[in-house]
């Protein structure tokens, strides 16, 4: 009799454990259900959308360290030179420009509000900021001229004409980059966003903050930079992106206005 009720139990045991591991097919997606999981994704040209929108290409180019598709060994990590740069969203959509001055500026201890800038750019709706008057305006605050002279020290255009297609223009890209970053002076790049955010378009402003060398130090593999735009910031890095010199250069060849400072 007992040999039965321990059989009857240990039967009765492992019934109940069938039941728990069992896993039930998942309930079948209804429209509702996929057109929500297609939100995740979707980039949409909409400037009101401040909703986070990190699919894939986006969350490639603000992953560091860890968390990067390749695991960085420490030399690679020693070949990284960014500056402390605090990052700021746009407040109004088309303010890309003012806030990426107001960054550049706030790193070297000058501090204007999005909106005090864009009022003395003349940013307006739909454009934005024409890139002269927004570098007239970094100047005046930093350096207190807006147009340096021959010899001075200040933020000048550079008109790109020939991108990758010209090696002194890529050439001299990097070499301003590295001069920039190693005096302690943020870039201003333009860019079309197509080029960087496949299904977005525009004209866009943004900061750059750093560089990362190649294995052996000899040329610049990735440019570190801050994007204002609400709709690419990131849950971990918000606004801080990695992207190649030669695509952010290229970037700019089919803007209305193809600079960077």
């Amino acid at each position: 009799k007992l040999l039965l009720n321990a059989i009857l139990i240990v039967s009765f045991l492992c019934g109940c454990s069938k039941n728990i591991d069992k896993k039930e097919d998942a309930p079948p997606k209804t429209e509702e259900n996929k057109k929500e999981d297609n939100k995740v994704n979707r980039q949409e040209n909409n400037p009101n959308d401040k909703n986070n929108i990190n699919n894939n290409e986006v969350i490639k180019k603000t992953q560091d360290g860890e968390k990067s598709p390749k695991k960085e060994t420490p030399e690679e990590t020693n070949r990284k030179v960014r500056l402390n740069v605090t990052p700021q969203v746009q407040k109004v959509w088309y303010y890309c420009a003012p806030t990426s001055v107001s960054m550049i500026l706030s790193y070297r201890g000058v501090y204007v509000d999005q909106f005090t800038l864009a009022k003395e750019m003349g940013t307006y709706e739909p454009f934005g900021t024409h890139n002269k008057d927004a570098i007239r305006v970094l100047n005046k605050y930093m350096f207190g001229y807006e147009f340096p002279a021959a010899g001075q020290a200040g933020y000048r255009l550079e008109v790109v004409v020939g991108g990758t297609q010209s090696s002194q223009e890529i050439s001299l890209f990097k070499q301003r980059l590295k001069k920039n970053i190693k005096d302690g002076y943020p870039m201003y790049l333009t860019m079309d966003v197509s080029k960087i955010y496949p299904g977005l378009k525009g004209e866009h402003n943004v900061t750059a903050i750093g560089y990362i060398e190649t294995e052996d130090g000899s040329d610049i593999k990735y440019v570190y930079y801050l994007d204002p735009a609400p709709k690419v910031q990131d849950s971990v890095y918000g606004g801080l992106k990695i992207e190649t010199p030669e695509k952010l250069l290229n970037s700019m060849l089919t803007c209305e206005e193809p600079n960077y400072a």
